[in-house]
């Protein structure tokens, strides 16, 4: 991907299952394709509440900035305790963020 894909302070979280993460990530990381996990070193999740991942200031390889939609609603159905990495289960099924 572009400029500013891997930059933790361009992804935000918010709304009630942000629970006592911080606002950005630790980092994050290429998984594969054009998928990335955000990381949190510490704090945890609120269960049964909602989350948004807002993304700024990111680009694809072309150099277009990540336009409109730039975030995505998730409903936190299982607590998990940050340690090494949070993952966001919807339904029992692991999602990470997706640029296309």
């Amino acid at each position: 991907m572009g400029t500013g894909v891997t930059t933790a302070a361009n992804y935000t979280i918010s709304e009630s299952g942000k629970g006592t993460l911080a606002t950005n990530p630790t980092s994050v990381a290429l998984v594969s394709g054009n998928t990335y996990a955000l990381t949190w070193s510490s704090g945890s999740l609120a269960n049964a509440a909602d989350v948004t991942i807002t993304v700024a200031n990111a680009q694809d390889l072309a150099g277009n900035v990540v336009g409109s939609p730039n975030s995505g609603l998730y409903i936190i159905r299982a607590i998990l305790d940050v340690g090494a990495h949070v993952k966001d289960f919807l339904a029992g099924v692991h999602n990470h963020f997706r640029f296309h």
